[in-house]
């Protein structure tokens, strides 16, 4: 997916989304001018690890 898709997917901004990228937390790939995420590794970023360790910015609140 695409900076924007994933914006519109998650409400993130764009500007957190690029930093995770350019920190290296978040893989992605250019395809031309195009940077694109995989879901897999999106969905992985913004959910805790197993030892509720990471961004955490998805999943249960509770």
């Amino acid at each position: 997916m695409s900076i924007r898709q994933l914006v519109m997917r998650s409400g993130l901004g764009s500007a957190t989304i690029e930093r995770a990228i350019a920190s290296g937390k978040l893989r992605s790939s250019r395809v031309g001018r195009r940077r694109l995420i995989r879901v897999e590794d999106f969905d992985a970023w913004v959910s805790p690890d197993d030892e509720g360790i990471g961004p955490g910015l998805g999943g249960d609140t509770a």
